[in-house]
């Protein structure tokens, strides 16, 4: 059955990131720890999982993952620039947080206009393969977690955020990466299914 033509295919739910050095997921995975400790119900982002987001895809069929796989190939891509973590906030905002994250910036002014550079590729790439245009402005950030339920140790965690410091070191970005979002029983894994520089 799975065999005939209109099947339905398999979706694959896609994004392009790049991931920081292990130094940077140390300190960020540390400053996560500190905030859990506020018992805030927050799925809280595992060490394995930290990444920039450069454009989510969502759900695509395996004929769009093919495609998308090949279209960075050969592409001049604006890589070695680089990065750290710096800064805290949430999205909307702290006060009615949904999404806790810390902010990324470039060490010069042309770094962050690098990675720029990348993000308008791979959104390029993604109206490409038939995706709408995203309908807000990329603002680089790492997911310390999501906010599962505003309970009480929410405002301390906030508080936490509010007066607490983000500066992490830097560290060269030199792959994008295509990765695969999976769910297992340990939860959400992510898979490398394209991979460019290095």
């Amino acid at each position: 059955m799975n065999n005939l033509p209109n099947a339905p295919q398999p979706l694959h739910r896609c994004f392009f990131a790049v991931k920081f050095s292990a130094q940077i997921e140390e300190y960020v995975a540390a400053m996560i720890q500190s905030l859990r400790g506020h018992g805030a119900d927050v799925a809280w982002t595992p060490q394995r999982n930290l990444h920039l987001t450069l454009r989510f895809l969502g759900e695509i069929n395996r004929r769009q993952l093919q495609q998308i796989q090949q279209l960075p190939a050969g592409a001049l891509l604006p890589l070695g620039f680089r990065l750290r973590a710096a800064g805290l906030g949430a999205f909307p905002t702290l006060r009615s947080a949904r999404i806790l994250w810390t902010g990324v910036e470039g060490e010069t002014p042309e770094h962050r206009q690098q990675l720029s550079e990348l993000q308008r590729l791979t959104e390029g790439w993604a109206r490409e393969i038939g995706l709408a245009p995203e309908g807000r402005r990329y603002t680089p950030h790492l997911t310390l977690g999501r906010v599962r339920n505003p309970s009480p140790g929410l405002r301390t965690v906030v508080d936490a955020m509010t007066v607490g410091e983000c500066l992490s070191p830097f560290c060269s970005i030199a792959e994008l990466l295509l990765m695969q979002s999976n769910l297992t029983e340990r939860g959400v894994e992510y898979e490398v299914v394209g991979r460019w520089g290095g």
